[in-house]
């Protein structure tokens, strides 16, 4: 079943509590960057707003289609996915805005957990690289 698309004055009112925080940094990033190399651990979380996201598994020089935010703004990774190694090099597949969110607050900062553990924000995890 297709995910509701959150509202868009719901997006700006969360967009603008996550921003409350500090350290919590909106970012712009162009077609190409890469957000987080295979092997390595992600430096934090994304709450990519406007993106295609492209993904290259090791051994794979062309990035393929991940996910977009055409319904809407996503977390990559997911929470769990913070400790452990990106199983393939996540690109930007366009020009973006997103909310970057440091390792070190996503874990320990419980205002912070309780936006983002909302149903209401998809998430994109390693295991939906396959």
């Amino acid at each position: 079943m297709p995910q509701k698309t959150r509202s868009p004055a719901r997006w700006e009112r969360m967009r603008a509590r996550l921003l409350e925080i500090d350290d919590v940094v909106e970012i712009q990033g162009h077609r190409g960057e890469v957000l987080v190399y295979a092997g390595h651990q992600p430096p934090g979380l994304f709450l990519v707003t406007a993106a295609r996201i492209e993904v290259a598994p090791p051994g794979e020089k062309t990035p393929r289609p991940f996910a977009d935010t055409s319904r809407g703004p996503f977390l990559l990774p997911a929470l769990p996915d913070l400790d452990r190694p990106a199983p393939a090099t996540i690109t930007l597949g366009s020009d973006a805005e997103l909310i970057f969110i440091p390792r070190s607050l996503a874990a320990g900062q419980p205002r912070l957990r309780k936006l983002l553990g909302s149903p209401d924000v998809p998430v994109r995890g390693w295991d939906q690289l396959a």
